[in-house]
């Protein structure tokens, strides 16, 4: 039986990351003691559930978090009223994908004569054209799949 109090947390490794670095930096920023924070612990893991629903990534709750702080609203307000879902449409990434690798297309060459180091440049560039909302692991696998094509 959960308790009522408990988190709906499991991942605590990333709760800890998150803890560590983003609540900490906001703390610090704004010299407050963590009993003044706005966002309490149930608001927190309201973050974590979006995270793992899929509706948002780590990037992008840093983000949720900070306007959590600076305007007293839930994760989840934040999320509508900002229109920061995640894209995970296959075909909507694919699309964005191929678009990325059409302006690209020098370095789109040199990535298949050897230069894998550009991988990670091709995925910038495509959470860049999305303001980080692609689902990163569906922009992997399709960016693979795209460039193996020869």
């Amino acid at each position: 039986v959960i308790s009522k109090n408990r988190l709906p947390i499991t991942d605590y490794r990333l709760l800890s990351f998150f803890i560590t670095g983003e609540v900490q930096k906001v703390l610090n920023e704004r010299k407050m003691e963590i009993e003044q924070l706005p966002v309490k612990p149930k608001d927190l893991a309201e973050i974590f559930s979006l995270i793992k629903e899929g509706i948002i990534t780590l990037n992008l709750a840093k983000d949720v978090f900070t306007k959590m702080v600076e305007e007293k609203k839930t994760a989840r307000e934040i999320v509508e009223q900002r229109g920061l879902k995640q894209i995970t449409s296959k075909e909507e990434i694919e699309n964005i994908v191929k678009e990325v690798l059409k302006l690209h297309l020098a370095e789109v060459e040199r990535y298949r004569k050897g230069k894998k180091g550009l991988f990670g440049y091709f995925i910038g560039e495509v959470m860049k054209k999305t303001k980080g909302k692609a689902n990163p692991t569906i922009v992997n696998a399709i960016m693979l799949d795209i460039l193996r094509e020869t």
